[in-house]
């Protein structure tokens, strides 16, 4: 094994875990569906995180293909990045240990930390993405990153009750369209 192998093993693990627990938790939503009073927009945070987890392992198999090298440095801002995903996909949903009456409520108190990680995981992905893979920092594409974090700051800062369908329906767009274009259509 290369040690690139090595690495991507790691990341993809700690990611791996994001994913079960993301889609974990929001299994154990749904079977508490009758008990608890559910909300749309933690599910809509929930997807883009996760197409997020997905997206951060299309980047890990195109480093493959442009570092020839790794250092320290790089091993840990990198998973930097994955553990951010991983918290993300953890706070997203309540867990099945607790109780809670209002997916909504809980959201508001424990899931928006999701958010915050997953602002700073595409301000960090902004930072990084010039020593990665030797995109111009202030690119149109690059800038994209920067952009993404926008829509998770905003729900985090702006009043939820009257921004925060807006907030999330324009994180929707802006997120996805992002990463989008930071996927390679295909590898070789």
């Amino acid at each position: 094994m290369t040690i690139f192998e090595y690495l991507a093993a790691v990341y993809a693990l700690i990611v791996g875990l994001g994913v079960t627990r993301l889609l974990g938790s929001g299994v154990d939503v749904f079977r508490r569906r009758r008990e608890s009073q559910l909300s749309v927009t933690p599910f809509v945070w929930a997807a883009l995180i996760f197409a997020t987890q997905m997206q951060f392992m299309w980047g890990v198999f195109e480093l493959s293909q442009i570092l020839t090298g790794w250092t320290r440095g790089m091993f840990l801002l990198s998973l930097v990045l994955a553990l951010l995903l991983f918290v993300a996909g953890s706070l997203v949903f309540p867990g099945a240990a607790r109780s809670w009456g209002s997916l909504r409520e809980d959201f508001e108190a424990n899931g928006r930390w999701a958010l915050a990680c997953l602002a700073a995981y595409f301000l960090a992905g902004f930072l990084l993405n010039p020593v990665f893979f030797g995109i111009d920092i202030w690119s149109p594409l690059n800038f994209l990153a920067l952009l993404a974090s926008v829509g998770p700051v905003a729900y985090l800062a702006l009043p939820r009750q009257r921004f925060g369908g807006v907030v999330t329906v324009g994180s929707v767009f802006v997120i996805l369209y992002a990463l989008w274009r930071f996927s390679p259509a295909m590898y070789q």
